[in-house]
């Protein structure tokens, strides 16, 4: 209702400046917001109050009241305008104790209105001096809620004097009029102080928010080359299978020309069929990656998992064989119709199949067990089993996180990419022990039924 503010070093505030700031400011406005209105009534009020008092022997003294009445609401919405003319900046404590004085010399206005008035008033100017007071202490209660001194300032006085006036003559009726008043002012007072504490609250709301949004901005902007440098990382690692696959079969075809025709102990042709497939799997690799940013989801079709297992340990025999693993596949599944991104599924597979070749590098045993069980009549299961090192408990909880790994050139990328396409494709990934020395590395997928696919 009267000022604004800067600052506060109050102790009742928030220890966070920015918060008490916007506290205090926020508690002002809503101030302000209603002094216009409130000087208003208070003059409107006032000028009631004479005119019922006309040609009474009261009319001089109401005329001295509304006087008074006049002034301070003057005086006040002089400030007001001049706040909003051209804001000074002042302590936010000294603009607590300015808007509780200036309520409190408005109480004192109201509250000798009934202790002077109403005794020796007609009845019918007892009930307009009864109406005016319960009216203004509802209405300085709504307007000074956002501060509770200045509330209980302006608020109290005028319930102390018709408290006190109804109660000067023990009438009956009177008395029950001043139980319902302290009542009344009772319940206005707990709505203060509950409409301050909810402004408090969204407003400390309101700021954690922000900080939170803005501290989520600047990492987001610090991290900003970081996160290319991952995106270029990743697909690096995703084509290097391919292109490492497409390069030992161009080296293959070359080596074979170099030989006598029925020397060859493989055909040229195929040869350079399974590089150019290499190949087109990468171009297909740089393709859906381009889908996948540009629309955010895989490019999904039919597909028999079955086949992609299969397709998948053809495309990693060549490793396979140098590595003298032997593989085995059990498909027991009979179902395994899902709706996948084929060159993706394959991706997986293909990087699980290469980490556990590499796993049992150091390793006796060389056995690679892939295998699909359903888990109930909407999801299809795939272990990936393998006879190598395995990991530790430490280790198991970091394995799926970017830049996690265990070798000396790996990037730690193709765990947690991984993870991310079977969680677009609605499934799950996890890693387990193998009880028989090794790891397990097990997703899940959805199946689709052959009345949704028709």
């Amino acid at each position: 209702m009267f000022r604004s503010s800067g600052d506060s070093k109050d102790g009742n505030e928030p220890p966070d400046l920015i918060g008490a700031a916007r506290l205090r400011a926020e508690q002002f406005s809503g101030v302000l917001r209603q002094t216009r209105a409130m000087m208003l009534a208070n003059v409107c009020n006032a000028l009631v109050l004479v005119v019922d008092f006309w040609g009474t022997r009261q009319f001089i003294s109401a005329l001295y009241w509304a006087t008074a009445v006049f002034c301070v609401s003057g005086y006040i919405y002089d400030r007001h305008r001049r706040r909003r003319r051209g804001p000074r900046s002042i302590s936010q404590s000294h603009a607590a104790r300015r808007a509780t004085l200036n309520a409190l010399a408005l109480g004192l206005c109201w509250a000798a209105l009934p202790f002077f008035f109403f005794q020796e008033a007609s009845p019918g100017s007892r009930l307009l001096i009864a109406c005016l007071s319960a009216g203004m202490l509802y209405g300085g209660a709504l307007a000074l809620a956002s501060i509770p001194s200045a509330a209980v300032a302006f608020v109290a006085p005028v319930a102390f004097a018709c408290f006190v006036t109804l109660t000067r003559g023990r009438d009956g009726h009177y008395l029950l009029i001043a139980a319902v008043l302290g009542v009344y002012t009772w319940v206005l007072l707990r709505h203060v102080f509950i409409s301050a504490e909810q402004l408090r609250t969204r407003v400390m709301t309101q700021i954690v928010t922000e900080h939170t949004a803005s501290m989520r901005m600047r990492k987001l902007q610090a991290s900003g080359l970081h996160a290319m440098g991952g995106m270029v990382t990743g697909l690096a690692h995703e084509l290097n299978q391919p292109l490492t696959a497409s390069a030992c079969y161009l080296l293959t075809a070359q080596r074979l020309l170099e030989m006598a025709p029925e020397l060859r102990p493989a055909s040229v042709s195929e040869t350079l069929d399974s590089a150019a497939a290499q190949i087109m799997r990468a171009a297909g690799i740089v393709r859906q990656l381009r889908e996948f940013i540009m629309r955010g989801e895989p490019e999904k079709g039919f597909a028999n998992l079955h086949d992609l297992i299969r397709e998948a340990s053809e495309v990693t025999s060549a490793n396979i064989s140098e590595a003298n693993v032997k593989l085995s596949l059990q498909l027991s599944a009979n179902v395994d119709r899902v709706l996948v991104d084929s060159v993706q599924i394959k991706q997986v597979l293909v990087n699980l199949i290469s980490n556990a070749i590499e796993a049992m590098n150091a390793s006796v045993q060389h056995e690679l067990t892939i295998s699909t069980s359903l888990m109930h009549d909407r999801a299809i299961r795939i272990d990936v089993v393998d006879t190598g090192v395995g990991f530790s408990e430490g280790v198991k909880e970091n394995l799926f996180e970017p830049f996690a790994t265990s070798k000396t050139d790996g990037m730690g990328l193709g765990l947690s990419i991984s993870r991310s396409i079977v969680e677009a494709h609605d499934g799950k990934m996890w890693a387990e022990s193998n009880p028989g020395g090794g790891a397990v590395f097990s997703f899940v997928l959805p199946l689709i039924n052959a009345e949704y696919e028709a």
